[in-house]
């Protein structure tokens, strides 16, 4: 079966994205994730098949996780700066 999957930007944070199945939309992501991100807007839309990779994940990972719980979350990479702290 094809998986038709959109993607959605935060407008509160930069870089956070959610990919959902096109059928099931934003129905399957909890309240608390879509309050946080605030007016979810579509960024992109693609067919997911299997083998692609994307910058900071691949298909399977994005599959697997919208079998499971309906959605995937990818958040901004975690830069360590001076003397290995963590800035956000």
């Amino acid at each position: 079966m094809m998986t038709i999957c959109d993607v959605y930007k935060s407008v509160k944070q930069p870089e956070a994205y959610l990919y959902v199945d096109r059928v099931d939309g934003l129905t399957k992501v909890p309240d608390a994730l879509l309050k946080k991100f605030a007016n979810p807007t579509v960024a992109l839309s693609f067919t997911l098949s299997e083998g692609k990779k994307f910058a900071r994940t691949d298909a399977e990972t994005v599959k697997s996780s919208l079998t499971e719980q309906g959605y995937y979350l990818q958040m901004p990479p975690v830069i360590v700066g001076e003397l290995g702290r963590k800035k956000i």
